[in-house]
């Protein structure tokens, strides 16, 4: 069985499957906006919440009687299942939606570790107990247009091709930056080997090309040593018939 990611359906579209949340958080307080939040995690097509959590009404959430909805969000935005499921007890229960949903994130936050995850690897990750249960949430989010990957039921591997983004948070800007600091010194490592290696490549062909052109000039001197040489000759037998 093979299941390809086709086409970007949710994560393809141009509209902002966030935006009326946006504008009705604009208002909501306390526990209107922790149902706001529960309504947001459920909702198909959102999977990224970095602009609900910089709203002023959500952080205000903090340290009251509503504050474990803003840890909710947080660990939709930052975190994995097997982490939600570490700290259930201080956090409100999920609904099927909001599980479907946290799982996929998981494979997303896998896949940016490994484009190569076992069936085992997230059996344990995501808690689920069986093989079809895994691959009917993999199908699901192939088609949501989480994840673009093939289901590799032979080797029991998901070979994942492309993972949409997930937000990010502060304390990991630097390590971004140190990352791609060290590809672009990788980038102009390779970039001083090619040009090194066009160099010594050119260096090579104007040393051949030097060769052939002596080359030449010695067949050319040769040719003519060799048209004197039978001049000569024929001048003597002029001479001496």
């Amino acid at each position: 069985m093979s299941a390809n990611g086709a086409g970007m359906t949710s994560g393809a579209s141009s509209a902002n499957p966030m935006e009326p949340f946006m504008l009705l958080a604009k208002s909501a307080k306390g526990q209107a906006m922790a149902a706001l939040i529960q309504q947001v995690l459920e909702a198909p097509g959102i999977y990224v919440f970095g602009e609900l959590l910089e709203m002023q009404n959500v952080k205000e959430l903090a340290g009251g009687a509503q504050a474990n909805f803003l840890d909710l969000l947080n660990h939709f935005a930052y975190g994995t299942y097997s982490g939600y499921k570490a700290k259930a007890s201080s956090l409100p229960p999920l609904s099927p939606a909001m599980l479907i949903k946290l799982r996929h994130l998981s494979i997303v936050s896998l896949a940016a570790e490994s484009k190569r995850l076992t069936y085992d690897s997230l059996l344990k990750e995501l808690d689920i107990s069986n093989v079809r249960e895994l691959e009917d949430l993999v199908i699901e989010g192939i088609y949501n247009g989480v994840v673009r990957a093939k289901l590799d039921q032979r080797n029991r591997l998901l070979e994942v091709e492309h993972a949409i983004g997930r937000d990010i948070q502060d304390a990991d800007i630097d390590k971004m930056i140190s990352v791609l600091g060290s590809w672009c010194d990788g980038c102009e490592t390779m970039l001083n080997t090619i040009e090194t290696r066009v160099a010594t490549a050119n260096q090579v062909k104007a040393a051949h090309c030097k060769v052939e052109e002596d080359q030449a000039k010695e067949i050319q001197q040769l040719k003519q040593a060799l048209t004197a040489a039978a001049e000569s000759n024929q001048m003597i037998d002029s001479f001496f018939p």
